[in-house]
């Protein structure tokens, strides 16, 4: 009776330690997922940080396109302005020397 009891004892370890085999390989391979997701949420980032970067850098530039037409007719302006001021001058001597 002692022996069919180690015997029984003895196949139900073996049994635990398949069930234990079982469930450290789904642990195992969860542990991996884990990490795969955790180096596709760094790279993630990364990606999020570069295409933040040359939003940045492109909103610069774009700063710059939309300031050059402004920049262009203030020195239209100017120039138009002088030149009135330039031809009433003139025709301020011009009245003055007769």
């Amino acid at each position: 009776m002692e022996n069919e009891q180690v015997s029984i004892m003895l196949t139900q370890h073996d049994q635990k330690l398949l069930g234990l085999e079982r469930r450290m390989k789904a642990v195992e391979e969860t542990q991996k997922q884990i990490n795969d997701l955790a180096i596709a949420v760094r790279e993630l980032a990364l990606s999020v940080k570069n295409m933040a970067e040359e939003q940045k850098d492109q909103g610069m530039r774009l700063r710059t396109l939309e300031a050059k037409p402004a920049h262009m007719w203030e020195t239209v302006i100017k120039t138009i302005v002088t030149g009135i001021i330039g031809a009433l001058i003139g025709a301020v001597v011009t009245l003055i020397s007769k």
